[in-house]
């Protein structure tokens, strides 16, 4: 009976041990140089955030995240599915990536609330990025007639925490 559970504990040890702070930051500097649209998305906007959430896979997969916002009003999001090398700190393999453009309508500033409109995501692929990449981020590619000169009130301090 000891020897099963420390075999487990040894099992998920080889798993999840290694995947440290300082591990994690060495992955995510990996991400923006191995992952194609990760470094497109970071090269279209400095000021991005990239983060990688369920690093340990205890509690879901591993997905690289990069997250900005645009024009005061958008937030757009890319994700993609990922898996590490033994030691966490190199990206291993990589799905297709996905995204998603949300538009925000308002924001509360005392309570620092967000709201949008569900209607107005836009949830789209490769080839649609590669074509807003190619406009050099004109987000008319994205959407119809874009409010590039209706900012929300607050958006730029909060967009991040959205």
């Amino acid at each position: 009976m000891h020897r099963a559970i420390i075999c487990l504990i040894v099992a998920s040890c080889a798993v999840g041990c290694e995947r440290t702070p300082a591990n994690y930051g060495k992955a995510v500097t990996d991400g923006l140089q191995s992952i194609q649209s990760a470094a497109e998305f970071d090269a279209l906007f400095p000021n991005a955030e990239h983060f990688i959430s369920s690093y340990t896979g205890e509690y879901g997969r591993p997905t690289w995240n990069s997250k900005a916002g645009l024009h005061g009003r958008y937030i757009i999001n890319l994700q993609v599915y990922i898996t590490f090398d033994s030691r966490g700190r190199k990206i291993a393999s990589q799905q297709i990536p996905t995204f998603l453009l949300t538009e925000i309508s308002s924001i509360d500033l005392q309570t620092r609330r967000t709201s949008y409109n569900p209607q107005s995501e836009l949830r789209f692929g490769k080839a649609k990025w590669q074509e807003f990449i190619e406009s050099g981020g004109d987000i008319s590619v994205l959407v119809a007639e874009p409010k590039t000169e209706d900012r929300v009130p607050g958006f730029e301090d909060l967009w991040r925490g959205s």
